[in-house]
């Protein structure tokens, strides 16, 4: 019998520097394990790991720092790299970059993890493999970070507190992979890109009052979820695209002066309550006054929902395909409007519920126009309601009103 000898390494190494200086550690093979620590200004740290199930971990202390640890597994690696970075004061940079690809038959994961307390900080990590791990936390002001990861199963956490901070979260090249970014404060930018099929992505403004937040969510590929939920906010802009097939969307907000746009383009997209969590509001979901909700099908058999409850809110709903369907509901409400544009044989579901409110077309054309066999259902309960409709093509209309002073006016052709 052929005896298997296993040969294992291990390297521990530390370092200690204060004030303008540079340290360097280099280690190559398995599991090595490297630390460095420094307290001053203008320091920089530097780790460099090839091989299996290696470990680095940087601390400094100070303004001006910089800190870097590259890891790299080769093809076929049983175990991923572990990598850790903590930075306190101002003006700091921390960059973790892990490259390496598993072995599929073995539980690979790299584990990245940055802390940076302190304003004008930067914090970046680039994974490229399967079942990696993002953590970023950041505390202070205009602050940036960036994970980007390219591969499968890769999962990213990101929770930064303070104002005029920048997330970017990348998930390309891969599929099922996860993301969920969470911020306390105002004026914060969030990038969210996930390119692939069955992914996750979940942004959350939570702070109260919170304003002047911008969420971008680009997703490409099918069967993706995302959602979005701006708490006790006003003044935000979230701006949804989503391209590919059988995608999931659904978002709540409450506050004032808010605007959401969604474009779907692709075939059997939804923005319902299938989005993520499974539990979340139907839709776009919006509580407060003065908010715009804005959804946009490009394709066949998509599904839109916009939920209002308040006053001054807009909806407004383009169709551009088969069979897509939307469903607008404002509720308890006075002045709230709606515009409508669709066509390939669409349907559309509007309720109105309060006074002075309106369905109209999109720009400057007041009527709501229903092309190509399209269907539109308007309900009105309330005094002083409006609906101007025109359909050709064989549409159906239908509009309720209950109430006084009301008005409407369909136009077939």
């Amino acid at each position: 019998m052929k005896k298997i000898i296993l040969l294992f390494t291990f390297v521990f190494s530390f370092t200690l520097v204060i004030g303008q200086n540079t340290a360097v550690t280099n280690q190559t093979g398995d599991a090595n394990s490297g630390s460095q620590t420094q307290t001053g200004n203008l320091n920089d740290a530097l780790i460099t790991q090839t091989g299996d199930a290696n470990s680095g971990s940087q601390t400094q202390t100070g303004n001006l720092n910089d800190a870097l640890i590259t890891q790299t597994s080769a093809a076929g690696a049983d175990f991923g790299q572990s990598a850790t970075q903590n930075q306190l004061g101002l003006e700091n940079k921390a960059t973790i970059n892990q490259i390496g690809v598993g072995n599929a038959d073995a539980t690979f994961s790299n584990e990245a993890s940055q802390t940076q307390e302190g304003d004008l900080n930067e914090a970046t990590i680039v994974q490229g493999g399967e079942n990696n791990f993002a953590t970023q936390s950041q505390d202070g002001d205009n602050n940036i970070a960036s994970s980007t990861s390219i591969g499968d199963k890769n999962q990213s956490r990101t929770k930064v507190t303070g104002d005029g901070n920048s997330v970017t979260v990348s998930q390309t090249g891969g599929n099922k992979n996860r993301s969920n970014t969470t911020m306390f404060g105002d004026y914060n930018i969030v990038n969210h890109t996930q390119v692939g099929s069955s992914n996750d992505g979940r942004v959350l403004i939570t702070h109260a009052s919170s304003s002047g937040n911008t969420i971008d969510l680009n997703t490409s590929g099918n069967s993706n979820r995302n959602y979005w939920a701006l708490n006790a906010s006003s003044n935000n802009d979230v701006d949804v695209t989503i391209t590919g097939d059988g995608n999931r969307n659904s978002g709540r907000i409450e506050g004032n002066g808010n605007d959401v746009d969604v474009v779907q383009v692709g075939n059997g997209n939804w923005v319902t309550e299938s989005g993520n969590p499974k539990d979340a509001q139907d839709g776009i979901r919006i509580f407060g006054n003065d908010n715009t909700a804005s959804i946009t099908q490009i394709g066949n058999t998509n599904v839109g929902v916009i939920l209002q409850t308040g006053n001054d809110n807009h909806a407004l709903i383009a169709q551009n395909g088969d069979a897509n369907k939307a469903t607008v509901v404002q509720e308890n409400g006075d002045l709230n409007t709606v515009n409508l544009t669709q066509n390939g044989g669409s349907m559309a579901d509007i309720l109105q519920q309060g006074n002075l409110n309106r369905v109209m077309g999109i720009g400057v054309d007041p009527m709501a126009t229903s092309f190509d066999g399209s269907t539109l259902d308007i309900d009105q309960i309330g005094n002083s309601n409006t609906a101007h409709v025109q359909q050709t093509n064989a549409g159906n209309g239908t509009i309720m009103q209950m109430g006084n002073n009301n008005v409407s006016t369909i136009i077939q052709n």
